[in-house]
């Protein structure tokens, strides 16, 4: 078979309404065009748009297959597959890292991931044995070995009756409690939302959750 796919890891990163699921799609149909064997993923755990396929929120669609975790993905790999595509690495546990890294020069690994979390901090893998937990292993530390990283911005939706909206690019993303209020350092990393709890924001507008002060004992 005439070999014309580039194997290494290729990141698409950035903010949540950046583009990022659309970019993987465009990419992937380029490949399905050329017939070249290809499998796409994403986790169960992501259900916003449906049980079935890969969709973005411009409402682009591919075929996909829904997998539980890490190992459920792997085991799903058919032998004759070259090209893999992963949408939201950060559902995933550090153990699809690895196996990025590892196998990152038998395929061509096209991979979307958030940059940061509600925080403003770089988003971590989930937890190989607690889903709820951070892995050590961020999504950021990806960068160093992929052969590209595409960083996707989105745009500042931040809005006052004087000035209307901000429309800055916008590289991190407000999660809002039900009350409407910014959400706290200690909350819950992974909870999945859409633009009923998630706003995009610019450095400016953007308010950072500040860890809780310990007193020390004396």
């Amino acid at each position: 078979m005439k070999r014309d796919y580039e194997t290494g890891l290729f990141l698409i990163l950035g903010n949540m309404f950046g583009g990022k699921t659309s970019e993987l799609i465009r990419r992937l149909e380029k490949y399905k065009v050329a017939e070249i064997p290809l499998q796409v993923f994403r986790t169960s755990f992501d259900n916003r748009y449906g049980k079935q396929g890969l969709t973005s929120h411009n409402q682009m669609k591919i075929r996909a297959d829904i997998v539980k975790d890490t190992k459920d993905l792997i085991s799903k790999i058919k032998t004759s597959t070259r090209i893999i595509g992963i949408d939201e690495l950060q559902f995933f546990s550090e153990e699809l890292a690895e196996f990025c890294i590892e196998n990152s020069s038998r395929y061509q690994i096209i991979a979307t991931g958030l940059l940061t979390n509600y925080r403003g901090e770089p988003f971590s893998f989930r937890d190989s044995k607690n889903f709820e937990k951070d892995a050590k292993i961020k999504v950021t530390d990806l960068i160093a070995q992929a052969k590209e990283t595409m960083i996707l911005d989105s745009v500042c939706t931040f809005s006052t009756s004087e000035e209307g909206i901000c429309g800055k690019n916008a590289r991190y993303c407000q999660r809002l409690r039900t009350d409407g209020s910014p959400s706290r350092y200690n909350d819950q990393t992974i909870i999945v939302g859409g633009k009923e709890s998630y706003y995009p924001r610019c450095s400016e507008h953007f308010i950072r959750p500040k860890p809780l002060k310990t007193i020390d004992p004396q």
